[in-house]
């Protein structure tokens, strides 16, 4: 009865040991699964979050956001993917032949995390890519400022690759022990053998498991196999993931020793019945021994560095496998742990070399860290920073301290809203910067701290000043020169209106730009004007509203036009304007009709016009001749005008008076068209007397008698030396006027280069930018300001700011003194409203900050 007992005691004791022995070898290979469980959501986390929501609008950067992340693919094996919140693939590393923009693939093992907001770990599923192996996914959501969910970034792991979570499943216990992993909805994840991952366990099967699934917890049972062999399981579930390590030991090989025991037993249960106490526990101390060594490392484990994490158990059965197979996970940790500090250190190199400040406050108020970069800005050390809580505050300039304080209380309304600030340098140099700060929150939603970040805009408020000085420069130039115009856009509105055309109209240019009435000084009611009308392309319809134009041979694209103006500002006038295309790309973006004053030259070139004529009625400078020439009869003025009495003139040939400057051609031309019947009409340059020159335009029509035969000729002549003198002058001036006009249009283009390189900067702030005129209409406004009010910035002209402003869901009503500061309800953005008038009160800049 004593051997007996005894027996059963050491099978009872060694049973516990075992079942202590397979907990502990549970607990160790659950730890093992749960850190790289967290290791790996901890790691896709850090990418998530090095992940700035507004990327998702643009791909190529997500793309190489993911192509940089080298340490994390030793965890995730099976690649990465970036899914926005519709579960459209934007990018995956590495690349397959999945479409860019598609609904992704296995949308079920992303749903979840989608949904909630939250971390997720899929089921197991098979991979749609070849080689199709088993996967599980890991997935973390990428929030925006507001906690929505922009997307997530879903990092696979192959589970027939060894380098996985579940890599348990290249260890062994013993000689034929093994374990495996299996979700609760018993599913296996892990198995030695690969035929029996994605398997189904199913229920009464194994009674352990089933007790293990039905409790959740930690739960021991036997088994058969298919062959007959009965098997001690042991389950754990995980507390990060629905699934169970399982370890199974088959009971011979388990029980093993007691079966030797038993024979030793009955061997020599009569000679040595003494030393059965002894053997006892001798037996008992072998078995346990090395285990409460292992467990005893265990517990001491966290404290242990370097070679001391490695335990050296030398007892030849199961405890000295699970001793190795510790050691094993022991280094795979260590070795996971220094990348992750190698990953840390490289996070703070790439924020310290950043060119913009960065820094991240406690709740208190209290610096944590900042980055060294702070020095090259400042001129204050990250240490100074971190030594005196009071630095970052006191160097904020004093007019903006209340800016400071408000944009830095991390509230989520202002979160990712930059501020204009002003820094004092340690040298005492007042330097601009843009601050931006977020709130800092753990996954339960508690608040970690304040993240903000300095950006020096110091040149960007430089170019800013030079901007507004060069546009005052062009528009002072334009508005000086002495010469009347004004400027129309694409839209046919007045876009320059000078102080000498409104001195010419007597319409001020307040009243004018803006509008489509530059029409309205010279003409009763609405038409096109010469510029509008080279705006349209319809130069062939010139003719149709003006009596007098050319278009100019040397300067293409410039046509000119002239005509009296009734009671233009109260006075006739007759005017000389032209028309010249402003180009910009080759494409006509204006036009400039420049407008010349030639009254009292037009009144003189008239009355000439009607001295001719009266000249003409009185046979001012009749010759009168028969039909072989000779010259029969000549008047006062001929004798005035070429020199000859009547007496000398009587009797010989009008060619006395030729010249010789003219062709032989000419003349035989005239004696032809006369001796036929016909009329000639020319200009003569013909000699006077005493030699000199003149010019004639003579009318010399034949003349017959009753019967229709010829008699005589009669030239009715006009001298017209002081018109010739007058067209060379006129062609002179012109020539004047031609150069004048280049100079104005390398003026304009000077003016266009400014203006062009004007909206290409102000296109470059983050600022929204308009010009409006007196009554609040658009004249001109950057990009920005047309992505916040939905439209294009061409569209803008002549519109009211407040109406579109109102549009785009800003509330204008609560705006005192034309200024103050907004919410935007789509964006979820305050906004500054500042109004900066012009000085001659001719309209004012609206700027939204």
């Amino acid at each position: 009865l004593l051997t007996l007992a005894g027996y059963r005691y050491l099978s009872h004791t060694f049973k516990e040991t075992v079942t202590r022995q397979h907990s502990t070898i549970l607990d160790m290979a659950a730890m093992h699964v749960e850190e790289e469980i967290l290791r790996s959501q901890d790691m896709l986390g850090l990418i998530a979050k090095s992940i700035d929501p507004a990327k998702f609008a643009a791909p190529r950067a997500l793309q190489t956001r993911l192509d940089e992340v080298d340490a994390a693919r030793s965890f995730f094996d099976g690649g990465f993917q970036i899914v926005d919140a519709g579960a459209r693939l934007l990018a995956e590393s590495p690349p397959s032949a999945n479409l860019k923009g598609a609904t992704v693939p296995g949308l079920d093992q992303l749903r979840p995390a989608l949904a909630t907001g939250r971390p997720y770990i899929s089921a197991p599923y098979l991979s749609s890519l070849p080689p199709h192996h088993p996967m599980i996914t890991f997935s973390v959501p990428v929030l925006k400022a507001n906690g929505s969910v922009a997307g997530l970034i879903a990092g696979h792991h192959d589970l027939y690759n060894v380098n996985s979570p579940a890599d348990l499943g290249q260890m062994n216990i013993g000689r034929s022990g093994l374990f495996f992993l299996i979700e609760k909805n018993r599913t296996i994840i892990m198995h030695p053998k690969r035929s029996e991952i994605m398997q189904r366990v199913a229920p009464g099967k194994n009674p352990g498991l089933d007790a293990a699934i039905q409790k959740n917890a930690l739960a021991h049972g036997e088994s058969t196999s298919s062959r007959g062999e009965q098997w001690i399981t042991s389950a754990k579930p995980l507390k990060n993931a629905n699934w169970f390590v399982v370890v199974q030991y088959p009971e011979a090989e388990a029980y093993a020793p007691l079966k030797k025991a038993r024979c030793f037993f009955a061997a020599t249960l009569l000679a040595i019945l003494g030393l059965t106490q002894l053997a006892l526990w001798f037996l008992i101390r072998r078995f346990t021994a090395p285990l409460e060594n292992l467990t005893g490392h265990l517990r001491a484990l966290p404290a242990k560095k370097g070679d001391d994490r490695q335990i050296a158990l030398v007892s030849g059965d199961e405890v000295e496998s699970l001793a190795h197979a510790v050691n094993q996970m022991v280094r795979e940790m260590d070795q996971k742990q220094e990348i992750l500090e190698e990953n840390r250190e490289l996070y703070r190199i790439i924020a310290d070399f950043n060119s913009e400040v960065a820094f991240l406050s406690n709740p208190d108020g209290s610096l944590r860290y900042i980055s060294s970069n702070c020095l090259a800005l400042t001129g204050y050390t990250d240490r100074e920073f971190l030594e005196d809580l009071q630095l970052p505050e006191g160097i904020v300039h004093p007019e903006d301290g209340t800016a400071w304080r408000l944009a830095n209380q991390g509230r989520e309304e202002t979160a990712g809203t930059p501020v204009e600030l002003r820094l004092i340098t340690k040298a005492g140099e007042t330097r601009w910067f843009s601050y931006t700060s977020y709130q800092v929150t753990g996954q339960d939603g508690e608040l970690l701290g304040v993240r903000g970040n300095f950006r020096d805009i110091s040149r960007y408020r430089l170019l800013e000043d030079l901007l507004k000085e060069q546009r005052r420069f062009a528009e002072n130039l334009l508005d000086s020169t002495s010469t009347p115009l004004f400027v129309i856009d694409r839209s046919h509105r007045i876009i320059i209106w000078n102080r000498a055309m409104a001195e010419l109209s007597g319409l001020p240019a307040q009243e004018m730009l803006g509008t489509d009435r530059q029409w309205q000084p010279f003409y009763p009611k609405k038409r096109p004007t010469l510029s509008d009308l080279v705006m349209n392309g319809e130069t062939a319809k010139i003719g149709s509203h003006y009596r007098s134009f050319d278009r100019d041979i040397l300067l293409q694209g410039i046509f000119r036009a002239e005509g009296w103006f009734r009671e233009l500002n109260g006075k006739d006038r007759y005017l000389f304007f032209d028309a010249a295309p402003v180009l910009k790309d080759g494409e006509m973006v204006a036009v400039v009709e420049t407008l010349n004053d030639i009254t009292e030259r037009a009144r003189a070139e008239e009355s000439l016009r009607l001295f001719s004529q009266a000249v003409e009625q009185s046979a001012s400078s009749i010759v009168i001749t028969d039909q072989s020439g000779k010259i029969q009869y000549v008047n006062r003025k001929f004798c005035e005008v070429s020199g000859y009495s009547a007496e000398e003139a009587l009797g010989q040939n009008p060619s006395i008076l030729k010249s010789g400057l003219q062709p032989d051609e000419l003349y035989r031309e005239l004696w032809q068209s006369i001796t036929s019947g016909r009329e000639w009409h020319g200009e003569l340059h013909n000699r006077r007397k005493d030699g000199s020159c003149f010019w004639e335009s003579a009318l010399i029509s034949p003349v017959s008698d009753q019967n229709g035969v010829l008699t005589h000729f009669l030239a009715i002549k006009e001298d017209i030396s002081a018109r010739k003198d007058a067209e060379r002058e006129l062609m002179k001036k012109q020539a004047e006027l031609a150069l004048k006009h280049e100079q104005l249009a390398n003026l304009f283009r000077q003016v266009e280069k400014g203006k062009r390189e004007w909206e290409q900067s102000m296109d470059c702030i983050d600022d929204m930018v308009a010009m409006v005129d007196s009554e609040g209409r658009i004249r001109r406004c950057n990009r920005a300001f047309a992505r916040l009010a939905g439209c294009l910035a061409s569209q803008f002209p002549s519109s009211d700011w407040r109406e579109l402003l109102g549009a785009a869901g800003l509330e204008l009503d609560s705006l005192a003194g034309g200024s103050g500061e907004l919410f935007h309800e789509e964006s979820r953005r305050w906004l500054t409203l500042k109004t900066y008038p012009y000085s001659d009160g001719s309209g004012e800049v609206i700027m939204l900050h």
